[in-house]
């Protein structure tokens, strides 16, 4: 992917290495994860936990790096055929 970074949709101004910054994210909480795993708190969750919880769970971790991936897609309008479908939160002035 080559992200634009824009003021206004004319001028195309590409961002390079923001997926690769999202990936080395998630690559770094996998090997935190392959320290912490066995720890009691974790493998309690891993026995109590539905599943659904703890897929929820994992995907927060990718939360703060997400606009990273996603951000310059969605102000580029190129989720708007579906936008509907993704909810984002915005401050109302």
């Amino acid at each position: 992917f080559i992200f634009f970074q824009h003021d206004d949709i004319e001028r195309f101004r590409p961002g390079y290495g923001k997926s690769m910054v999202f990936f080395a994210y998630n690559g770094l909480v996998m090997c935190i994860e392959n320290f912490v795993a066995h720890w009691p708190l974790f493998q309690m969750m891993k026995n109590t936990l539905p599943i659904p919880v703890i897929t929820h769970l994992v995907l927060l971790t990718a939360l703060p790096c997400g606009h990273l991936f996603t951000g310059d897609l969605i102000k580029g309008g190129y989720f708007t055929d579906f936008a509907v479908a993704l909810p984002l939160i915005v401050r109302l002035e």
